[in-house]
C-alpha cells in the first residue's frame, strides 16, 4: 500500500535516488535540499513500506503554483503513483491560494504528458529547444479554481 506525506529535508537522499534512477535530468541531493528549505518550496513523498518511491517537489507563490519535479521509481511506475501525487498537489496548491498551477516537461516524456493530461492538466504552450539536447518542453496549466 502506498502512503503520501508532507516530504522533509530528511527525505533529500531518498527524494534524489528516485530522481537518479526515474529522471532524464534528475536534481541533486543539495538541489532537493535547498528546494525544501525554501519558505514557498514544498514536497511530497509516495512510501511503500519504509520506502520513498516517488515524489513530487513543488512551490506555490502569490496565486500561482509550479511543479518542478514529478518521479516514480521504475520498480513502482504504471500503478498510480504519479496521480496520487498530482491530486495531492492540487488540493495542497487550492488550499494555499492557487488560482492555477503550471510545469514543463520534455515533449518526448511521452508518458509523462499523458499522465498530465489524465489528472486534468492541459497543454498551454511550447519551449523550442528548451532542454540541452535540443528537445522542446511543453507547458501544462492546470486550472485550480
Amino acid at each position: 500500500m502506498t502512503t503520501l506525506r508532507d516530504a522533509t529535508v530528511d527525505d533529500g537522499r531518498d527524494i534524489a535516488q528516485v530522481e537518479a534512477a526515474a529522471a532524464a535530468r534528475p536534481w541533486s541531493h543539495d538541489q532537493v535540499e535547498q528546494h525544501l528549505r525554501q519558505a514557498s518550496g514544498h514536497g511530497v513523498v509516495a512510501v511503500v513500506g519504509d520506502r520513498v518511491v516517488g515524489h513530487v517537489l513543488y512551490q506555490a507563490a502569490c496565486d500561482q503554483g509550479e511543479v518542478h519535479s514529478v518521479a516514480v521509481h521504475p520498480e513502482h511506475q504504471r500503478r498510480g503513483i504519479a496521480s496520487q501525487l498530482l491530486a495531492h498537489v492540487d488540493r495542497s496548491l487550492r488550499a494555499m491560494g492557487c488560482a492555477d498551477a503550471w510545469l514543463e516537461v520534455r515533449r518526448d516524456n511521452v508518458a509523462a504528458c499523458g499522465a498530465y493530461r489524465r489528472a486534468g492538466w492541459a497543454e498551454h504552450g511550447v519551449r523550442p529547444r528548451y532542454y540541452r539536447d535540443d528537445c522542446d518542453a511543453l507547458l501544462f496549466r492546470r486550472e485550480l479554481t
